[in-house]
C-alpha cells in the first residue's frame, strides 16, 4: 500500500501520535501558520522562523508510534506497476 499522509487541524502532540499510529505522515500546516500570525506582522524573519521552530518541535514530541500502529505503507519508495516504464511530463515545464 502506498503511504498516506494525515491533517485537518492537528495541533497538538496527543493527535500527532494519534494519527501517527494511523498514517504514515502528518501534516501540521496550519498550526505552523498559526504560530507564525500570532507573532503579527512586524515580527522578523529570525522571529518567525524561532515561532516555526518551537512548534514543529512541540509536535514532534508525539511522533513515537506505539507498538500497535497499524496502516502503515508496505510500497514506501516502489513505483506502481502500472506507471513502470511510462513518462509524465513535468509540471515545471
Amino acid at each position: 500500500e502506498l503511504p498516506l499522509a494525515v491533517g485537518f487541524g492537528i495541533s497538538t502532540p496527543e493527535m500527532v501520535n494519534g494519527v501517527a499510529n494511523l498514517a504514515d505522515g502528518v501534516v501540521v500546516g496550519s498550526a505552523i501558520l498559526n504560530a507564525v500570525d500570532k507573532l503579527g506582522d512586524d515580527a522578523t524573519t529570525e522571529q518567525r522562523a524561532d515561532a516555526v521552530r518551537e512548534i514543529t518541535a512541540k509536535l514532534c514530541t508525539g511522533l513515537k508510534q506505539s507498538e500497535d500502529a497499524h496502516n502503515q505503507a508496505t510500497k514506501l519508495g516502489q513505483v506502481p506497476k502500472e506507471w513502470q516504464g511510462k513518462e509524465f511530463p513535468s509540471p515545471f515545464g
